[in-house]
């Protein structure tokens, strides 16, 4: 579970895990992301560069290549460069379950729509509240929320 940047790196380890090892178990059962920007890519041979649309100041810092990046070669690791996973430029869908939870009023919605897609539409789940980039306490949101995760939590215990 994540949320905002959060919901992003954890969509970005599990996409990054599906493609570096397309056989192995998933790393989670199921996954919620509330209000999750787009998921990142690490790598240059994965993901979109998008590098020229964010503002320098905005960048991530460059990085040394370590030995222990996780990467059979530090060559594949995107230093200087922004990289998203989008769904126009991956094939890879997040196979688990998913709950998707936004506010409709939240600027960074289209980021959370964008997450959704890259995931598998069949146990993908989503729940939409009236509020902006945080989580309503009120009873009815709160219930939509718990419905919507009860829908992924349901769906991992059958879908393999």
């Amino acid at each position: 579970m994540g949320f905002s940047q959060g919901a992003s790196l954890a969509a970005s380890l599990i996409l990054h895990h599906q493609i570096e090892h397309p056989f192995a178990p998933p790393l989670f059962r199921f996954a919620i992301f509330i209000c999750s920007t787009y998921a990142h890519s690490r790598s240059i041979s994965l993901g979109k560069d998008v590098t020229e649309h964010v503002k320098p100041n905005e960048r991530p810092p460059l990085r040394r290549k370590s030995t222990d990046s996780g990467y059979e070669s530090d060559d594949d690791v995107s230093s200087d460069t922004v990289r998203l996973f989008c769904v126009e430029s991956e094939k890879t869908k997040i196979q688990i379950p998913t709950a998707h939870i936004y506010g409709s009023e939240d600027k960074l919605m289209h980021e959370s729509v964008e997450v959704e897609l890259m995931c598998d539409k069949r146990v993908a789940f989503s729940y939409k509240h009236k509020g902006g980039h945080d989580v309503p306490m009120d009873a009815v949101t709160s219930k939509g929320i718990r419905d919507t995760v009860a829908l992924a939590i349901d769906r991992c215990e059958t879908f393999s």
